[in-house]
């Protein structure tokens, strides 16, 4: 008898051999889908490796290994019942590790749903946008609101330098600073200095006079924004008026980045939305 008509017999008497067979291809299922979902997230560098290096172990040694043994155990079961068949032209009993296996499912499943709960927080929940960084690079940025104030989407892998501060929402005198690793940073600048939408410009305009006073290399200005570069750093600088009080945003990189970063700081401020 050949196995291919075994497998019928056993599938019609829904043989406990079947079953382990079933439960073997979830089991299966589950874990490639584990595998494609976080191999497809560290790709899209859109999560760290180290977490996903940590699945990957937990998931070769409490579902592949086992399901690896289970199913050798379960492919000698069927040949030793094929041959019984063929000598007694019935089924015996076999043996379950079902149980086993519905263990290892859940252990799957749980691994899944922790996969697809950090697509969903990490990639699908935040709202971001891809911008240009420099001439040909892309790079992802997450909305930040910053104290019910105005929204900046702020590049991936920007950390707050001081996340221990927590602000009263009426406090209208504080800085926010964000930083990189490669000495990239953002800082919001909320100030007690009066001012109104029209004035912003004469302010820029008055702060180009100083800069000029002061020697400060490659000095452009427009309307709200003036950069310019200082020793061994190149600055973009923005303001604003919100409540009627000064708001700056400083965009700091090291000068041999310029080429890298201007254009970024240029698109990353003309999304900021005050709300």
């Amino acid at each position: 008898m050949k196995k291919k008509e075994y497998r019928k017999i056993l599938k019609e008497e829904n043989h406990i051999t079947y079953r382990n067979a079933w439960h073997l291809g979830c089991v299966t299922c589950y874990f490639v889908m584990i595998l494609l979902i976080t191999t497809l997230l560290v790709f899209l560098n859109e999560l760290p490796v180290k977490p996903f290096l940590f699945i990957y172990l937990l998931a070769t040694i409490f579902i592949a290994i086992p399901t690896i043994i289970i199913d050798q155990l379960n492919d000698k079961q069927m040949h030793d019942g094929l041959l019984y068949y063929e000598k007694n032209h019935r089924t015996h009993e076999g043996i379950s590790y079902v149980s086993y296996l519905i263990l290892l499912e859940f252990i799957a499943v749980s691994l899944l749903v922790i996969s697809l709960s950090t697509i969903y927080f990490r990639f699908l929940k935040n709202d971001y946008k891809e911008i240009l960084l420099g001439d040909t690079t892309t790079i992802r940025t997450n909305k930040v609101t910053i104290n019910k104030a105005f929204d900046i989407y702020l590049p991936k892998g920007f950390k707050q330098v001081d996340e221990e501060i927590d602000y009263e929402p009426d406090n209208i005198n504080y800085s926010i600073i964000y930083s990189n690793q490669d000495d990239v940073t953002v800082g919001i600048y909320f100030t007690d200095s009066e001012i109104k939408e029209s004035e912003i410009y004469n302010h820029v305009s008055s702060l180009e006079y100083y800069l000029n006073e002061n020697n400060k290399k490659d000095l452009i200005k427009d309307l709200n924004t003036i950069s310019f570069t200082d020793n061994d750093s190149y600055y973009y600088l923005a303001y604003y008026s919100y409540k009627d009080k000064l708001v700056q945003v400083t965009y700091k990189c090291p000068k041999d980045d310029i080429v890298k970063w201007n254009q970024g700081f240029v698109t990353i401020n003309d999304n900021i939305n005050f709300v």
